[in-house]
């Protein structure tokens, strides 16, 4: 699996709605869903996912998380500085194997050989 850094350097960075995609696939929570004011652990974890992996892929900053997710730009950044749960490090492992599949499906294979 390649590091964030090599997909920044090489590939282009992701929309909003790829890194919304990954999030439903990984914890089956919906744009909608995140976008509620409830607070267990799950949808919790799910948002920090969201802005953990925009953070990573996309241009996009703390204000544009924070309109996303229906809340404001200090959410998300609070969400950032969480602490990563065991939950939330094996969820975090599936959406960095997604994120890959989706950079790879953009620019194939040939990409591993630089």
């Amino acid at each position: 699996m390649r590091s964030p850094k090599f997909w920044k350097e090489y590939c282009r960075e992701l929309e909003i709605f790829d890194i919304i995609n990954v999030v439903t696939k990984v914890t089956g929570y919906t744009l909608g869903q995140l976008r509620s004011h409830a607070r267990n652990k799950e949808k919790v974890d799910a948002r920090q996912l969201f802005v953990l992996l925009c953070l990573e892929n996309t241009p996009y900053g703390f204000v544009q998380m924070g309109i996303t997710l229906n809340r404001d730009h200090s959410s998300a950044m609070n969400l950032s500085k969480r602490e990563r749960s065991d939950a939330f490090e094996k969820i975090w492992e599936e959406a960095a194997k997604e994120i890959d599949k989706i950079k790879e499906k953009e620019f194939g294979a040939a990409i591993h050989e630089l």
